[in-house]
């Protein structure tokens, strides 16, 4: 079993499963979108977190290219803070090219159940297996933030 296979698979049963069961839970029409931005919202987790560690290990360099961004694009002041709008920009279409990337590419909506079947760990719906990965990015943002 490949590696990249079972990551591909597990995303795609954190998409099937948050499209099929959205949040809220009363819409009884499956919505796409819902799954979709669970996912991405997921990447963006992960992305932040990774992009923190890295701030630690290369202040100089990243801190450079945080600055450039921002040169480019400008911040914009909000009620917690200054944001910096190239680099919240550059993390969305990463994250959404991502989602994209993984959930929608080359695969139709249909036959994700068919694959998911393929492992009998995402073979059925469990909470427990929807919830963890959301969990995994969190740590890593943590601990990043800790080291910081």
């Amino acid at each position: 079993m490949n590696l990249f296979t079972f990551l591909r698979s597990y995303i795609l049963y954190l998409y099937y499963w948050h499209t099929i069961k959205p949040v809220g839970g009363d819409n009884k029409k499956p919505s796409r979108f819902s799954g979709f931005c669970i996912v991405s919202g997921l990447f963006f987790i992960g992305l932040m977190g990774i992009w923190v560690m890295i701030y630690n290990m290369f202040p100089e360099h990243t801190s450079s290219f945080y600055d450039w961004l921002a040169k480019i694009f400008g911040r914009t002041e909000t009620h917690k803070g200054t944001i910096n709008v190239g680099f919240f920009l550059l993390m969305t279409l990463l994250t959404t090219l991502s989602s994209y990337l993984v959930c929608c590419f080359r695969i139709p909506f249909e036959k994700i159940p068919e694959r998911l079947q393929n492992y009998h760990f995402l073979s059925e719906f469990s909470r427990y297996k929807v919830l963890a990965p959301f969990f995994l990015p969190l740590l890593v943002f943590f601990i990043s933030v800790l080291f910081s």
